[in-house]
């Protein structure tokens, strides 16, 4: 089941699916959208035994972020790397 929770973000809830499964599962769709060119973070969670949905989902919740902040923090290094590379080189002087 898929449903648009809000702005850019959705949840699927995968019925008899396991930790496999479920990464499986997201590995395809990430591979999809990015073909698309629709950048994504997905994150992933399967429910333990006595555990609620919500608790599920909020695991889930934490990996998005996380994967997030990573793709942001690797995103970054890229943008640095790159501009430091394209600088041009500076001329210091020093008065005397």
């Amino acid at each position: 089941m898929l449903s648009r929770l809000g702005g850019d973000e959705f949840g699927i809830l995968a019925v008899e699916c396991d930790v496999r499964s479920a990464r499986a599962l997201s590995g395809r769709l990430r591979v999809h959208l990015r073909s698309t060119g629709i950048p994504v973070s997905l994150g992933c969670a399967t429910r333990r035994h006595g555990e609620g949905l919500e608790d599920t989902w909020q695991r889930a919740d934490e990996d998005m972020h996380r994967v997030k902040r990573s793709r942001t923090a690797r995103l970054l290094t890229a943008v640095e790397r790159s501009s430091m590379e394209s600088a041009e080189p500076v001329n210091v002087r020093r008065g005397g």
